[in-house]
């Protein structure tokens, strides 16, 4: 599908190698966290307010 993307767009082949980039970064780091153990929760306070 990328192929024929990139084939019929020429100018956009640059925007989807980066996009195919990224979502590889995400997928690889989907499973690292799992296989090193991360816990993500401090994220998840940082960002939502206190709730009281």
């Amino acid at each position: 599908m990328m192929n024929r993307l990139a084939a019929e767009q020429q100018e956009k082949e640059k925007w989807l190698y980066e996009h195919f980039k990224k979502s590889c970064y995400y997928e690889w780091q989907f499973w690292e966290m799992a296989w090193t153990m991360q816990n993500w929760m401090q994220e998840v306070y940082i960002v939502e307010p206190a709730k009281n």
